[in-house]
């Protein structure tokens, strides 16, 4: 995994930033999104990681923050929680991802041993404001599956 500061552009959600965040940098932004709104950070991680409703040790598969309403915050936007955690189950080491809450110490330290830190903490903190923006849009329905596309 590539991830490089220089091609990102501050604050613009554009392919390169959604490929960062998604592809490595997810636990850059899920802490500066804590740090701008106390939202807790929540890390997906293998079934056998969370403890309770707490992540353990291991590593994460992705890493959001948790809005007041409980929907799941990443670059991409708001998630309903159940749906963003099917995405996972594949990759689990043993076939199931769980949700826990992390702190932000935990987070850092995953965060510095899986990726290098390659994403500045300061960089990633100015496209909160444009996550948080995309976050509170409604959700595009899925095509997946439809050949056609939606029915007018």
């Amino acid at each position: 995994m590539s991830l490089d500061p220089k091609s990102l552009t501050p604050g613009v959600l554009n392919p390169a930033a959604e490929n960062a965040f998604t592809r490595g940098a997810c636990g850059a932004l899920a802490i500066a999104m804590h740090d701008a709104t106390g939202w807790p950070i929540v890390a997906i991680t293998d079934h056998h990681n969370v403890y309770g409703d707490k992540a353990g040790g291991g590593s994460a598969l992705h890493w959001v923050v948790r809005r007041p309403d409980g929907m799941l915050v990443d670059v991409d936007g708001a998630h309903d929680p159940d749906e963003l955690l099917e995405r996972y189950h594949d990759e689990a080491d043993d076939g199931t991802a769980a949700i826990g809450t992390s702190t932000r110490a935990d987070a850092m330290e995953w965060y510095q041993e899986g990726s290098g830190s390659a994403i500045p903490l300061k960089l990633a903190a100015t496209f909160v404001q444009a996550v948080i923006e995309r976050a509170a849009r409604p959700a595009v329905p899925s095509t997946e599956g439809e050949e056609d596309g939606p029915e007018p």
